[in-house]
């Protein structure tokens, strides 16, 4: 039996063996981060790898007309920095804290030398880095040439899967999302995100407040969803 917390399916911690995830989580130092500090910078020559143990983070891109781009979210039992750790090449993203978080901070050398000392776990690092890869690619060609609606929809089905936990309105999704954050996700206007928002309000499907939405019907969401693609 376990004597750490049951970590989110596919994460990192979760897939370590035993004897492995106990090791690292002895390793480097736990340190506490507020909303808004920020974890790595894109192109940064830094290699300090963090373990997430609470809290979410977001990986955000550059475009090239210097627009910041929000590409994933990352939450307890993901590693951050695991990619320039390894390869010794700039840091792909910028990764900022969303909530209160909590992280192991290892160095290169420290988190190269658990790697080297457990053989199995870079093989699980490997598939980890490949099932966010997929999923993240897995997304862009749902969201790709549909209806802003349908965009809207599906991403918000997403996140209250991925990150979504009962509450008394329905599904309530932990990571503070904005409009904007949502139409950079998507790929479209914020305008067209809060009219979309809007209509999903009208319908009973979603509520929001400041930082926060509610999916009250998932069903009913991925419903029409299903609907609007048919159409």
């Amino acid at each position: 039996m376990r004597d750490t917390p049951d970590w989110p399916k596919a994460t990192f911690l979760h897939e370590l063996p035993d004897e492995a995830r106990a090791d690292l989580l002895r390793r480097g130092t736990l340190r506490a981060y507020g909303p808004g500090e920020v974890l790595t910078r894109e192109g940064g020559p830094e290699r300090v790898v963090y373990i997430l143990l609470g809290g979410y983070v977001k990986v955000l891109g550059n475009t090239r007309e210097g627009r910041v781009n929000l590409l994933a979210i990352r939450g307890a039992g993901d590693p951050i920095g695991e990619i320039a750790a390894m390869d010794d090449g700039p840091r792909t993203a910028t990764v900022a804290v969303v909530t209160e978080a909590r992280a192991r901070v290892l160095d290169q050398a420290t988190f190269r030398a658990f790697l080297a000392e457990h053989p199995g776990a870079e093989t699980v690092l490997q598939q980890c880095v490949l099932t966010k890869l997929r999923q993240a690619t897995a997304l862009r060609i749902t969201l790709g040439g549909a209806s802003v609606d349908l965009r809207v929809i599906r991403i918000l089905s997403y996140f209250a899967v991925t990150y979504g936990r009962p509450s008394p309105a329905g599904t309530a999704i932990d990571v503070p999302l904005t409009q904007l954050d949502i139409a950079d996700f998507i790929g479209a206007g914020e305008p067209s995100v809060h009219r979309a928002l809007v209509r999903l309000r009208q319908l009973k499907l979603v509520g929001t407040s400041y930082r926060r939405i509610d999916v009250l019907d998932l069903d009913g969401l991925v419903r029409l969803a299903e609907d609007l693609d048919a159409a």
